[in-house]
Order: structure tokens, then C-alpha cells, then sequence
């Protein structure tokens, strides 16, 4: 059963992480009239260092995120997908809450 959620969560997950233009500033949860020049650019950058597999660089960043806005959504969903890709799913579930 475990697996089953685990398997939803990383399907809906994979959606955070996308790197066009119109997605990047929203799965941070804010709109782009919300959001500075260098804050979009900055999330874009670590939704495109998930992409390519540099875990610990996104990592770093999507927490600094998580810890300047915690309302945000985005950065703790893509922090769970990071767990996930380390075999984490443990941390993946208490990231999203469920």
C-alpha cells in the first residue's frame, strides 16, 4: 500500500519539476508579479539542476526557499522529490505531510 502512495505522490511531484517558462514560476506558489526577477530566476535555476541530477546544489537552494517563504509549496514538493531520487521515501512523505 505504501508503495501505491509513494507511486501517486512521485507522479504529482514530477510536475514541480519542469523547467518551462510558465510552470518554474508557478510551482513555487507564488505568481511572477509576486515573485523578483532573481527569486524567478534563482528557482528556475534549481528546478534545472534537479532536472539534471545535481541533487545537493538543488537541494540547497529549495531549502533556502522553503525557510524564506513556508507558505510556498513548490520547494518542499521538489525537496521531496529530491528524497525520492536519493531512495528517501521516508523523507519524501514528511515533506508533503500526508
Amino acid at each position: 500500500m505504501n508503495y501505491i502512495k509513494l507511486s501517486i505522490i512521485a507522479l504529482l511531484l514530477t510536475s514541480c519539476a519542469t523547467t518551462t517558462e510558465t510552470t518554474t514560476v508557478s510551482s513555487s506558489g507564488i505568481s511572477p508579479l509576486e515573485q523578483s526577477d532573481s527569486e524567478q530566476r534563482e528557482y528556475k535555476k534549481a528546478l534545472t539542476l534537479l532536472n539534471h541530477d545535481k541533487l545537493d546544489a538543488a537541494k540547497e537552494i529549495f531549502q533556502q526557499f522553503k525557510s524564506d517563504s513556508p507558505e510556498l509549496a513548490g520547494p518542499p514538493a521538489n525537496l521531496a522529490i529530491i528524497a525520492l531520487k536519493n531512495n528517501d521515501p521516508e523523507k519524501a512523505l514528511e515533506l508533503v505531510k500526508l
